[in-house]
């Protein structure tokens, strides 16, 4: 199955993306140029899926240009779209923010059509998606969470069905290796993010961060 690379590819990691096959995310008309000149001095093509923001915020090119992307995809030689995507932000608890998302991203891939056909793959539902809103876009899904059988939480009624079949994939644990008392207003740990609202008992728990 080919691999694809949600995040950005940095321009060092190009030639190794090219030179394993993983497919490449890209949000812009300078990453598209980048990836086919180094496909180019590879003698090699690069396979790209083309990321639309249509509400996360973080990458993707915006519905409007995604047209014009495309069109740009259609003229040089070293490069196959073989995907485009979105990503909802909030689907696990705003239907109303979801539905515009949906709306955005159907009238991108109206306009993409016009001027070339679709790509084999379109996805944007993540875990929340089809734990909550189970109206599918595109001919892919993307669960992320739910592979490790962690349900997002949210306040959407969620598919029970779905949930109920759904069982974690791993578990943590680690020991408590030290009991103390504090008093109010001593503050703990790195960066002194809690601070004690009384007298209070403390464990310290026998894993950090690297765990």
């Amino acid at each position: 199955w080919p691999v694809l690379m949600l995040g950005a590819c940095l321009p060092k990691e190009i030639p190794q993306a090219i030179q394993w096959g993983v497919q490449m995310t890209v949000s812009s008309q300078e990453e598209i140029l980048l990836i086919e000149d180094v496909a180019k001095k590879m003698k090699r093509h690069a396979e790209v899926h083309l990321k639309i923001d249509t509400g996360m915020g973080r990458l993707g090119c915006s519905p409007e240009s995604a047209v014009e992307i495309v069109e740009l995809l259609e003229k040089i030689s070293k490069i196959r779209l073989k995907g485009v995507f979105t990503h909802f932000a909030d689907v696990e608890n705003h239907h109303a923010f979801t539905l515009e998302q949906k709306k955005r991203f159907r009238k991108a891939l109206r306009a993409i059509a016009k001027v070339s056909p679709l790509p084999e793959v379109v996805h944007a539902s993540n875990s929340g998606t089809l734990v909550y809103d189970r109206s599918i876009i595109g001919n892919m899904v993307r669960p992320g969470l739910m592979v490790y059988g962690v349900i997002p939480p949210g306040d959407r009624k969620a598919n029970v069905g779905l949930v109920r079949q759904i069982q974690p994939a791993l578990s943590f644990h680690s020991r408590v290796g030290y009991l103390k008392w504090v008093n109010k207003g001593v503050s703990l740990s790195y960066g002194r993010t809690f601070t004690a609202r009384k007298k209070m008992q403390i464990a310290t728990v026998t894993s950090g961060y690297g765990d």
